[in-house]
């Protein structure tokens, strides 16, 4: 089924991801390269756990570098892929006392595709982005303990001139140091900072 969208994508094609249900690990759907080839716009979120191996990371990668737009979230509860808002893959896996159950459903021009197509920019919105340069030891590189500490007090919700009070520094030194640890992250906002950090547990 998931080879169908990529032949029958025309526009874009819209995807939250927890990896192939039925497979061990990640793999790249057959044809997605060709859709991208041929034009088609993929903007997908990645569940936080399917980036904890270097595999899997370096897959992503070569999707981003074929034009693919990637973030990632922290939990992704199930597989969502939207086709030209035309029709939508849902997927969802269940553990039975049998072993694992693989159930998806396909949903067409309804209330119902509407409401995934706003759950996934929703989460598209505060997600964070994947960078083609991201490095599996740069995302799990552990930080100072001055860069634990400044994330701590900005999850605590302190201004930045309590923090800089708290460390004897301008605001603007402040503000310079935040901006690295987004840019080290990937985060585009505070909030994604935050969600990052968390991910990485570093908070």
């Amino acid at each position: 089924m998931l080879n169908s969208v990529q032949k029958d994508a025309q526009d874009h094609v819209r995807a939250m991801t927890t990896g192939n249900l039925a497979a061990r690990e990640l793999k790249i759907v057959e044809g997605m390269f060709d859709a991208l080839e041929r034009g088609v716009r993929y903007e997908v979120i990645y569940g936080a756990h399917v980036l904890q191996d270097a595999n899997a990371l370096h897959m992503v990668q070569a999707c981003i570098d074929a034009g693919e737009q990637a973030r990632v979230f922290p939990y992704v509860p199930l597989n969502i892929t939207i086709v030209d808002d035309r029709w939508a893959l849902v997927g969802a896996r269940a553990e039975v006392e049998r072993g694992p159950e693989f159930v998806a459903m396909v949903v067409h021009q309804s209330p119902l595709l509407g409401g995934l197509a706003r759950i996934f920019e929703a989460l598209w919105r505060i997600a964070v982005p994947i960078t083609g340069g991201t490095e599996l030891n740069d995302v799990n590189a552990a930080p100072s303990l001055e860069s634990k500490r400044l994330l701590t007090y900005l999850s605590a919700g302190l201004t930045d001139e309590s923090i800089a009070r708290e460390f004897g520094v301008s605001e603007r030194t402040i503000a310079r140091r935040i901006g690295r640890l987004q840019e080290a992250l990937g985060a585009q906002t505070r909030f994604q900072l935050g969600v990052q950090a968390s991910r990485q547990g570093w908070l």
